[in-house]
Parts: C-alpha cells; structure tokens; sequence
C-alpha cells in the first residue's frame, strides 16, 4: 500500500480496497456456514453482492480518510483478494444454474480458489519470463490442473465424455482470451512507445 499525500484516491485503489475486506468477510462467513452446517453452504450471489456493496461503502471513506493509493502490480496480497473476488462471485453466480446439491460452490471448491489466487499472484509477482507463449502455456497448466480439481474432483463431473468437454472447451476459451489479451496488451504498449518518441522530441 501506498500513501500520496494530497491526492484523492482513483476508483481502482477503492475497488482493491473493497476486494479485500470482502474477501476477509465472506471467506469467514463461508467458513463458519460450512463448518457449523454443511460444506455446500455457501454464501449466495445476492448475498456476495450486498457484501461487496457493503465493502465498497467502507472502503471508499477509508481511501479518502486516510488519502491512499494501493499499487497492485507487485502486491501480493491484494493482488489474491482481487483474484478471490472475482473467482469466487463467479462460481457462486454459476451454482445457481446447475443443480441443486452439486459441488461447484463448496467448503472445498473455496479452499481451491485461494490456493489458485495465491499461487496466480506469486507467478506474477515473480516469474518473470520474457516469452508471451512460454508464459502463457505456464499460466494455462496452472489454470487447467485448478479447473480439472474443480469440476472432476470436487463438483464430480466425471461422467462419460464430460471431462474431454470441459478440457476442451477451458483450452478453447483460454486460447482466445490468451490471444485478445496479447493483442490488446501490444496495442496499449504501442500507443506507449509512440507518446514516448513524442515526447523525447521536445526534450
């Protein structure tokens, strides 16, 4: 976390910021109902949202409080609070689609996608690898071993054919999202370069 004195915080500070306290908030309150109750209870997508709500509520007078910047390229801990977040929200949205009393959203399935966020944070935080593929097929095996844990394992879609058409269909989606971030990611260092050149003209 970084401190700027006499700058308001930007809205991607108050979104970390928020990240956090719900994780730490729904994380208990999912420890807590699992434990007490059963590992399938969980905590709901309506009541993710009015926990989030809630967060960003205090996150947001903390921010401009205590007048904060949070960097997120090399902080690990936030940067698994983000991942959780988002990890977590989702599964929770997907488990009201399938049916009821399968594992997806669970004590355990929870469990993975902390392991999964923090392990995700280490590698950015640390591996440093020059090659887009190198690094993109390292982040897919990671991403691939989590997923197949997750709907073979935990939430038991192991029947007939199902574990090919979710390998096949994760290595499908990855791939287009690997190749639109690539580009993206080129597109946005491009204009850099270019606003750089500029610059240096009037040096």
């Amino acid at each position: 976390m970084k401190k700027v004195d006499n700058k308001s915080p930007d809205i991607l500070t108050i979104l970390i910021l928020s990240c956090a306290i719900y994780s730490v908030i729904s994380v208990l309150i999912n420890l807590i109902c699992s434990l007490s109750i059963k590992v399938t209870t969980m905590l709901q997508l309506w009541a993710c949202v009015i926990i989030f709500a809630i967060s960003f509520i205090f996150a947001t007078i903390f921010a401009f409080k205590k007048k904060i910047r949070v960097e997120l390229s090399h902080n690990i801990i936030y940067s698994m609070f983000c991942f959780y977040t988002v990890l977590s929200a989702l599964l929770s949205a997907i488990a009201l689609i399938i049916p009821a009393g399968t594992m997806l959203w669970c004590l355990y399935s929870m469990l993975l996608v902390i392991a999964y966020s923090l392990i995700i944070s280490l590698m950015r935080a640390y591996l440093k690898v020059k090659n887009y593929l190198i690094s993109a097929l390292i982040y897919y095996g990671v991403s691939l071993i989590t997923f197949m844990i997750l709907t073979n394992l935990i939430a038991q879609f192991n029947e007939g054919n199902q574990t090919m058409i979710f390998f096949g269909s994760f290595s499908i989606a990855y791939l287009i999202l690997a190749v639109l971030y690539f580009y993206i990611k080129r597109s946005f260092e491009r204009i850099d370069n270019e606003e750089k050149s500029y610059k240096q003209q009037f040096d």
